[in-house]
């Protein structure tokens, strides 16, 4: 369990890096500047970047409440520290850390959730 909730993190984290990537591609491909055969390698690798981010979208989701929903969004999405969400959201910093923990707790156990991940 312990390790699945790394991994669900991890994932998670990445969302913000994966979005910026598949931008990048987009800019790149764009500009005409690209060689037609890189073309479709690229375009696949901004198809799998833009899909992670869906399942980013999705995990998140099956938050249980708004609240857990709004802080893992602001999280991870936004990338916000939780002293600035919990300054957003109008709890403690320890609250909205349990919230996202236990948010991480129940996910990671979930085995749909977890598939997803790949």
């Amino acid at each position: 369990m312990v390790d699945n909730r790394k991994k669900l993190r991890a994932y998670l984290k990445n969302y913000r890096m994966w979005q910026g990537q598949a931008r990048d591609i987009e800019r790149s491909i764009a500009s005409g500047k690209v060689p037609e055969p890189l073309r479709d390698e690229l375009m696949k690798v901004r198809n799998d970047f833009i899909h992670k981010c869906r399942n980013v979208q999705t995990i998140i989701g099956y938050s249980k409440s708004e609240l857990e929903r709004r802080i893992l969004n602001l999280s991870y999405v936004d990338g916000k520290s939780m002293k600035q969400i919990a300054r957003e959201v109008g709890y403690s910093y320890g609250y909205c850390g349990n919230i996202e923990s236990r948010a991480i707790n129940r996910m990671s156990a979930d085995t749909a959730i977890m598939s997803l991940l790949g």
